[in-house]
């Protein structure tokens, strides 16, 4: 899964970046580890669950349950087909809306850009367990939708990760080169071949090897 994962997430990372880039990796150095993205989803994930367990002590004093009342709403599409039908169509104009609005007002920020597909993929997940859990459905039915959101997040994932990075102002680094000259670039990627990196100013991207690069700053100094 985490192969499935990293590599859904590498298809829309690099779908966003114009060329062949992604034949000067190496499969080790795709599927590696980013630093970032695994520190972001753990902070991401420990807030969650830190929400989740406060939220639910406030909703269990206020005699609230919904998670009930969910699970009762969503029984109902089980039985009605034409509800579900409905409801799925209804789901997808909200989250395609929510994109258009992303994209119109040019928002960059990770989490605001990852959010549509997130509630998208969550709601058809919980439909199915649902189902699953009260005998309407196999747990194949919870198995493939699980397998498909985890593809498609991933894939979404990778495209907004690379829209905010390159969006942000922070993280432009200085590079001496072997001749002398310095750039001021963002390194998106290494690999064991060199960097990917990308030139804020003409806001394009370049790979250059690692046997040109004499020197790098952890900021920007060249100007």
């Amino acid at each position: 899964m985490y192969v499935c994962s990293i590599s859904a997430f590498n298809a829309g990372y690099f779908s966003r970046i114009p060329g062949h880039f992604t034949e000067l990796f190496t499969f080790s150095d795709l599927i590696g580890t980013n630093i970032q993205i695994l520190q972001y989803f753990i902070s991401a994930f420990s807030i969650f669950c830190t929400f989740s367990f406060f939220g639910g002590l406030l909703l269990a004093a206020l005699d609230i349950n919904i998670s009930a009342t969910a699970e009762r709403v969503a029984l109902r599409y089980h039985i009605n087909s034409f509800l579900f039908l409905v409801a799925f169509l209804v789901l997808w104009f909200v989250v395609m809306a929510m994109f258009a609005f992303l994209d119109y007002f040019k928002i960059t920020t990770f989490t605001i850009l990852v959010l549509p597909e997130f509630i998208f993929q969550g709601v058809l997940i919980f439909y199915f367990w649902v189902g699953y859990k009260y005998d309407h459905g196999s747990f194949r039915s919870v198995l493939i939708p699980v397998l498909i959101g985890l593809v498609m997040f991933s894939t979404a994932s990778g495209r907004a990760w690379l829209k905010s990075e390159i969006a942000r102002t922070d993280g432009i680094q200085s590079l001496f080169l072997q001749d002398g000259v310095c750039i001021d670039r963002k390194i998106l990627r290494a690999s064991s071949n060199g960097f990917l990196l990308y030139n804020p100013g003409m806001e394009e991207f370049e790979f250059r090897s690692k046997d040109t690069i004499k020197t790098i700053f952890q900021r920007r100094s060249c100007s």
